[in-house]
């Protein structure tokens, strides 16, 4: 069980090529973060950008893009951080990555956990609707869900 030994061989080079003789010249902390950016990720409970929050409650590993304006919101976040690699592949396949993307606004919501929500989205009930049920979200007394695993694409206005 556990790693096969090829698996092994390459972790140990990894290893190696991260060994530092001087410690006070190598990676640590911050600098680690920099070179390597998904173990910073991997470690963070959240990942919010230069985004206005104001009377809502973020969730652990939500990852909320730059530009993004929530307000009296509840935002679960996901199971686990994206890879690099794995939002790259969703990029790919046309789905934003988990989390709400740049320059989104979302009020008076509920975003469930591994929820994609695009870039330049607007969650605001704009037609004041009491129950409706939509493409990926539900609203419910004036409240939009977004529900698990929901996907609101790119320019969606809600």
């Amino acid at each position: 069980k556990g790693l096969a030994l090829d698996e092994k061989h390459a972790l140990l080079r990894r290893v190696e090529q991260l060994h530092e003789f001087n410690p006070m010249l190598g990676h640590r902390g911050v600098r680690l973060g920099i070179t390597y950016p998904e173990i910073t990720e991997m470690q963070t409970r959240a990942i919010i950008v230069d985004a206005e929050i104001e009377r809502s409650l973020i969730g652990i590993r939500s990852r909320i893009g730059r530009g993004c304006v929530v307000r009296n919101s509840l935002i679960l976040g996901a199971d686990e951080y994206e890879t690099l690699e794995e939002m790259a592949r969703d990029v790919a396949r046309g789905l934003p990555p988990v989390g709400i993307g740049e320059d989104t606004v979302v009020e008076r919501a509920i975003v469930d956990k591994n929820a994609r929500v695009g870039r330049g989205v607007r969650i605001v009930n704009a037609d004041g609707a009491q129950d409706k049920d939509g493409p990926g979200y539900h609203i419910r007394d004036g409240i939009v869900i977004v529900p698990k695993g929901g996907v609101i694409p790119d320019g969606a206005v809600i």
